[in-house]
């Protein structure tokens, strides 16, 4: 019922809001902020989450100029508070987690709507995000966090935690990766200064020791993490601005002195090439037992490319 009615409230803002329904988002703002003061439990906390997420998500489907600038006074007045929100949530869990609180799994929901109201604001409410610093910041903490979220999921897998938890956390890391290949593929200019770290983590955590974490004998169990991963390397390999040595005014700007295409060719040394090209032959070009069978069974099934965007979703 709660998700049907932030719907609804959702498609009326998409056509009445800011102009016909000013006072929809700060009144969900202080709701949200009261609660945070103790005036509402856990649970009513959620629902405004729900309903502010699915009206901000409306919002940013908004595609004529007039709409967009909206949108992006919106994002400038709402971003820290969310960035602030999201961070207080995860630190929670984290927290509740150590002391084996019954409240973690509710935590670990209002974290997951923060991430993807501030996913909506940071790829669409910034036509600029180099020039805002913490959109910046926040972009940066992702990656902070996805290594704290790695481990943790890693170490309840190991604990036989209950599946809810371990696929909520699972969620909660892949709206964060999501988040970050769709700045680089919009912002790439932007996206420029985190060039090196988005390639180090995504080598760390795909080929090399953090690899351990989505791996269970050499069986990857996390296929849909490693496919965001390999995503972000490939988007930043096939990005022309970071391919050139020539950038413009503004590319300079956001990148902050960074050269990428220096820290790519850095990166790619023909001794770490040689490294990935036997992690993806020896560990991701192995066929399960599963995948023998649909072979046998459906051929040309298994072996049928749809084109287009496929390769995004799939990890073979």
């Amino acid at each position: 019922v709660a998700l049907q009615i932030a719907v609804l409230i959702a498609r009326i803002a998409r056509i009445d809001c800011p102009r016909d329904w000013p006072e929809l988002i700060p009144q969900l703002v202080k709701q949200l902020q009261m609660c945070a003061q103790g005036d509402g439990d856990a649970g009513e906390q959620q629902r405004v989450l729900l309903v502010l997420h699915h009206v901000i998500k409306a919002l940013a489907s908004r595609r004529m100029m007039a709409e967009k600038r909206v949108f992006e006074e919106l994002a400038g007045n709402l971003f820290i508070y969310m960035q602030e929100l999201w961070d207080a949530f995860t630190t929670l869990f984290f927290h509740q987690l150590k002391t084996a609180s019954i409240n973690a799994i509710s935590t670990l929901e209002r974290a997951l709507l923060s991430m993807r109201i501030l996913r909506k604001l940071t790829v669409y409410g910034f036509p600029k995000p180099f020039k805002v610093e913490c959109c910046m910041r926040f972009l940066e903490r992702l990656f902070t966090r996805l290594k704290q979220c790695l481990e943790c999921r890693y170490e309840l897998q190991h604990l036989g935690a209950e599946e809810q938890l371990i696929k909520l956390i699972e969620k909660f890391i892949l709206k964060q990766m999501k988040t970050l290949t769709e700045f680089q593929d919009i912002h790439s200019s932007s996206f420029a200064r985190f060039v090196p770290v988005a390639q180090e983590f995504s080598f760390e955590h795909v080929f090399h020791e953090g690899a351990r974490l989505i791996f269970t004998e050499n069986v990857i169990n996390f296929s849909n993490f490693g496919i965001h991963c390999i995503n972000l390397m490939k988007g930043i390999l096939m990005c022309s601005a970071y391919a050139n040595s020539t950038t413009t005014g503004e590319q300079l700007a956001a990148e902050q002195d960074a050269a990428p295409h220096i820290a790519l060719s850095d990166f790619f040394t023909n001794e770490r090439l040689c490294y990935i090209c036997d992690k993806v032959i020896t560990h991701y070009f192995l066929l399960t037992q599963i995948e023998l069978d649909q072979w046998m069974e459906d051929p040309e099934g298994f072996a049928q490319d749809d084109g287009g965007e496929s390769w995004k979703y799939a990890l073979r």
